[in-house]
């Protein structure tokens, strides 16, 4: 999803990013505020994440 994220402050993204929404449905239909995860498209500050156990993860 792409999103407007402007107006901002300080040194938050602007313009038109791309973006996650990790809010669950039942949360953002209740409140209108769906919580969104800025997908920054830099490759130099990505931040990767190892799982080594993904036992709980649906397949």
């Amino acid at each position: 999803m792409w999103l407007n994220l402007d107006p901002t402050k300080g040194r938050e993204q602007r313009g038109q990013r791309p973006v996650l929404v990790v809010s669950p449905d039942a949360f953002n239909h209740a409140t209108g505020l769906p919580v969104p995860f800025d997908c920054c498209d830099s490759a130099s500050s990505r931040v990767w994440a190892e799982i080594s156990d993904c036992s709980h993860c649906p397949a």
